[in-house]
């Protein structure tokens, strides 16, 4: 017998022996659907769920419980939702699939089942991309020819404000995020130094399923099979500024790669870099569906053929952080000009408004996240 329906059929012949009558029967009756009706919700079994709401509400001269009355429209919409999300994932429509799955899991946190259909379906489009995740991208260095625009944004933060008219003058940027196939090839040159009171890489970085893809094996560091082509992280900016220097290059300012964002002179003013649709440009919280960051190069390149400028990994500027406007603005609590450096871009957990083409982000130097690389610059004779 299911034990479910053990736990109804206890229920009910604990209320009969305690009452007697026929309003005790039909209480008991109700009570005994009811409990059967939320242990199948939050199993995830809705249609079960269904069946026994509506059980406990057919039963004569009793009064609709507030219950029942609450939940069952919450139990209709599961059902609604995992009948088009089973519907998309037999078609192998994973990314919409998911979408549904999600929505349940927000009305039942408890849903074992459906949980693992997220799961299923976030592992079968993850699978797809990482396909690709070896194949060689040479990541040359993208001419910008210079201009003035406008800097920041009067929508944005506190600190995209004012909006502010800035030159730059022609300068390279990688057309790629570096690689941990790029990166490595520095770490064994250089080894894995300390420098602001930390070693450039945290090897052991691990955050939800974004880990550190490089590895020691005596005296040489290795990239993890599979993941050459995924940007590095878990890097300071003393690291990144390092591997730079090595290439006989630099970080971009600030100015630099908000310029190149938005697509220097060829710039069409999306919010994005490459669109005003997030989804076809970025890799944040909705595309990579908090499992980590993607192969480099995956999304649409933004007007000047730049990949990942949104999304994927924040990236590191040279600039130190200070604020556009000094007498208006202040620093953020903890934040002075000599601490922190400005990083952009948003990243794959990140939420949409965050991987804006204006949005400013901050860290100390030393600091060593999942989230966290770079691109690389240099300036044109």
């Amino acid at each position: 017998m299911n034990p479910l329906y053990r736990i109804s059929i206890l229920i009910s012949f604990v209320v009969l022996f305690s009452f007697s009558g026929k309003s005790q029967i039909i209480q008991s009756c109700y009570l005994g659907n009811k409990a059967l009706a939320i242990a199948y919700f939050q199993k995830g079994d809705y249609e079960q769920s269904k069946i026994y709401y509506l059980r406990a509400l057919a039963c004569k001269d009793l009064p609709k419980h507030h219950v029942v009355n609450k939940n069952l429209p919450t139990v209709k919409k599961c059902l609604r939702l995992k009948h088009k999300g089973d519907s998309l994932m037999a078609r192998t429509n994973y990314v919409e699939a998911r979408i549904y799955y999600h929505k349940i899991l927000m009305l039942n946190p408890l849903d074992k089942i459906n949980k693992e259909s997220k799961i299923a379906c976030e592992d079968s489009v993850l699978n797809s991309y990482k396909i690709q995740a070896n194949k060689h991208h040479k990541n040359e260095m993208i001419l910008v020819k210079g201009g003035t625009f406008k800097m920041g944004s009067e929508d944005g933060a506190y600190d995209e404000k004012p909006v502010h008219q800035v030159t730059v003058k022609n300068f390279y940027i990688s057309q790629y995020e570096v690689s941990n196939a790029e990166f490595v090839e520095f770490l064994n040159a250089k080894g894995n130094r300390f420098e602001g009171g930390k070693k450039w890489v945290n090897l052991e970085g691990s955050y939800k399923d974004e880990k550190c893809r490089l590895y020691k094996v005596g005296e040489k560091f290795e990239v993890e099979l599979g993941y050459k082509n995924y940007p590095v992280v878990y890097i300071s900016w003393y690291a990144a500024a390092a591997y730079a220097k090595w290439k006989k290059l630099r970080l971009p300012t600030e100015a630099e790669w908000e310029y190149a964002a938005r697509g220097g002179n060829k710039s069409k003013n999306y919010l994005y870099a490459g669109s005003n649709e997030i989804a076809q440009v970025a890799w944040y919280d909705n595309t990579a569906m908090g499992r980590g960051s993607l192969p480099c190069g995956l999304k649409q390149a933004n007007e000047l053929g730049l990949y990942d400028m949104s999304g994927n990994i924040w990236e590191w500027c040279s600039d130190w952080y200070k604020p556009y406007n000094l007498k208006a603005n202040g620093y953020p609590l903890g934040v002075d000009a000599t601490s922190h450096k400005i990083l952009r871009g948003g990243a794959w957990y990140r939420i949409s408004s965050l991987c804006r083409n204006t949005y400013r982000f901050v860290h100390p130097p030393h600091a060593r996240y999942s989230d966290v690389g770079f691109r690389v610059a240099k300036s044109a004779n």
